[in-house]
């Protein structure tokens, strides 16, 4: 009896393992999606609504794409 416990512990322990891996990578897909398309679109709009700010687009993408690179690393 003690072995069909430990059988299905493991299983659950299993299951619950890939479920988790699993979450974590859609987490990552989206994070990863949201930094390539809405990113580069949420700071040409902020550029054509004001454009004495137009010259802080690319510096903005470059800081944003360095900050992430730690929430990447810790979904790793």
């Amino acid at each position: 009896m003690a072995i069909s416990s430990k059988v299905l512990f493991m299983k659950h322990t299993q299951g619950s393992t890939i479920f988790l891996k699993v979450v974590v990578s859609l987490i990552r897909i989206t994070a990863f999606a949201l930094c390539i398309f809405w990113l580069p679109g949420i700071a040409s709009r902020d550029a054509e609504v004001n454009p004495e700010t137009t010259y802080l687009r690319y510096p903005f993408l470059v800081c944003t794409y360095v900050l992430s690179i730690p929430f990447f690393v810790a979904l790793y």
